[in-house]
């Protein structure tokens, strides 16, 4: 069973003060979710930053990632292996930078 994302005015909440006291106003988003970020869409209060293409999300989020690698290397798909690893990588670099960190 995956885990529960919250919506973004969720996490919000708790983020306006410190950004208020700060002055940040632009945040970075590492989300689970597309609602999530359908909302950061259509919000003005803040600039929202996201990595594109990033896919978080499967149709089945229990998958195991070794059984995926396994296969990917008998398919000769390793590349796609490669590339998460590097959106990955590139997700905790961004996050490392983040004033404040929030979530779940």
């Amino acid at each position: 069973m995956g885990r529960t994302c919250y919506s973004l005015e969720r996490h919000l909440a708790r983020v306006r003060g410190y950004a208020r006291a700060h002055g940040i106003w632009t945040v970075y988003l590492a989300t689970d979710s597309e609602k999530v970020l359908d909302e950061a869409r259509r919000s003005t209060e803040f600039q929202f930053l996201w990595l594109p293409n990033v896919t978080r999300q499967r149709a089945t989020p229990a998958r195991i990632i070794d059984r995926t690698v396994r296969r990917r290397v008998a398919t000769g798909e390793t590349h796609l292996s490669a590339r998460e690893a590097w959106q990955a990588t590139v997700d905790v670099m961004l996050l490392a930078e983040c004033a404040l960190l929030v979530g779940q």
